[in-house]
């Protein structure tokens, strides 16, 4: 059973209005209930949605601690009004329960808190950087004889640091001497960050980096943080952890059948370019990175196309706004017609202008960035079709238009359209980065299961639903 920490909780500067109440993890969150309420905005008990997400810090067992993405789920007190007011149950307490996404222990981590550094661990990190002192060639018979691998050091375009390396851990005993390693991301910046900035702007980059290289879900782990020195003294001694979620299972690396290595590219080139295009793209990127999140397939297909859109409006410059031939006419008939100031006729060519690209176009345009053989490969030829059908799905699911053909309600269909705009978004991200196009991509996925049984699938025919949905009623 999960261990329940229970003591006294507040939010703000001061822990002078603290509130006792026992944290527990539930499933994938860290639950907090409450015995009265902090103050925050709910006076009505209808108007929970109105409370932002909060930070709550708490004392327990000596131990300090950090709730963040802190979200008011319930939030309850005596009935007051006189039928059903109760002298007995005069003294009955309010109380609320809170939702958390992250918790930190060892301090009470203030939003505007400044750190020299961070170090943590991703899930699948060992595969995706596999180099190691305890396996290959090079490696050690007995731990004295261990050498670590070199550590992967890479300036980023925003003056920051990041550094990859096996952190070894002995344990020596009476009768045991053994040694593991385990790789670790260490993140440096001189001026400092903050919390939320690693989250951000760092931890997510390269979380959904390793999720979409090896196609599963990656979580974070294990982060430790140290303070800026403040007034020339040495970094604060309490280094907050962030606590693992006890349901957390090992990872298993059998599973894993890698797109992207540090072994298969030069990270240093790589990384500074996709920490960019990460930051950039943070919506695309958090939806296209593999989630363990159970959501209806029709949900699915629409924010992943949704994405893609979003993404091709990234990268690719918007067209300036022309005029159509008909929009012609009509100023030059107005324009004859008299009636119509300056002022007038330029509403009216404002009006009439556009820029709109098509989705089917967009989603044309990021296959073919893959190049020629890229995208002729991982579609079989029909490109095209592809994106013709997955275009009129997703209007049709978002926004409601009632089709004649159908497509929309074929599972197949959904599905395949899901898979294959997930690979086009990781993929177009990835060459965005420094990752091959053309010959070489082709080479590089051929040799991937994952990547060949998606291209080899017969759930669906893409020529065939672009003939349903061109076909006349």
């Amino acid at each position: 059973m999960p261990e329940a920490r229970s003591g006294m909780w507040w939010v703000g500067d001061s822990p002078i209005a603290a509130i006792p109440g026992t944290l527990t993890r539930v499933d994938d969150h860290w639950q907090l209930d409450l015995i009265g309420t902090l103050p925050v905005n709910t006076y009505w008990t209808d108007s929970l949605s109105l409370v932002p997400l909060e930070r709550i810090y708490g004392a327990c067992h000596g131990i300090k601690y950090t709730l963040d993405g802190a979200r008011l789920t319930d939030s309850r007190g005596p009935v007051l009004t006189r039928q059903y007011l109760d002298p007995d149950l005069t003294g009955d307490q309010s109380w609320q329960r809170w939702h958390g996404t992250t918790l930190l222990s060892g301090d009470n981590v203030p939003k505007d808190a400044l750190f020299a550094y961070a170090s943590f661990e991703i899930t699948g990190l060992s595969t995706w950087w596999p180099f190691s002192g305890l396996r290959g060639p090079k490696a050690a018979r007995k731990a004295d004889d261990y050498q670590a691998p070199e550590p992967l050091t890479v300036d980023l375009n925003d003056g920051t640091t990041l550094k990859i390396w096996a952190r070894e851990t002995h344990l020596n005993g009476l009768r045991i001497r053994s040694l593991e390693e385990s790789v670790t991301i260490l993140f440096q910046a001189s001026d400092g960050f903050t919390f939320d900035y690693l989250q951000e702007n760092v931890i997510a980059p390269l979380r959904g980096l390793i999720a979409i290289s090896l196609g599963f879900p990656s979580e974070v782990h294990g982060i430790e943080l140290v303070r800026v020195p403040e007034n020339g003294h040495e970094p604060h001694l309490s280094n907050p952890r962030l606590v693992v979620d006890p349901g957390c299972a090992p990872e298993d690396v059998r599973e894993y059948i890698p797109l992207l290595t540090a072994e298969t590219l030069d990270m240093a080139d790589f990384l500074p370019q996709w920490m960019d295009i990460a930051r950039a793209c943070r919506v695309p990127l958090g939806v296209a990175e593999p989630h363990n999140r159970p959501e209806d397939l029709t949900v699915q297909v629409v924010s992943m196309v949704n994405a893609a859109e979003t993404l091709h409006r990234i990268l690719t410059p918007e067209p300036e706004a022309t005029t159509s031939p008909l929009a012609e006419r009509v100023l030059e008939t107005i324009t004859q017609h008299g009636s119509f100031n300056s002022i007038d006729r330029r509403k009216v060519r404002t009006s009439l202008s556009y820029s709109e690209v098509s989705l089917e176009k967009r989603l044309q345009d990021l296959a073919s960035d893959f190049g020629d053989e890229g995208s002729a490969w991982l579609f079989d030829g029909m490109m095209k079709d592809w994106a013709l059908v997955s275009a009129t799905i997703r209007n049709a699911l978002s926004h409601g238009y009632a089709t004649h053909h159908k497509v929309e309600d074929d599972p197949g269909a959904l599905f395949a359209v899901l898979k294959f705009t997930q690979i086009t978004i990781t993929l177009r991200l990835l060459i965005a980065a420094g990752f091959p196009s053309d010959e070489e991509l082709v080479r590089r996925l051929s040799s991937n299961r994952r990547v060949l049984a998606l291209v080899r699938q017969q759930m669906t025919s893409w020529p065939t639903l672009s003939k349903r949905i061109r076909s006349p009623r």
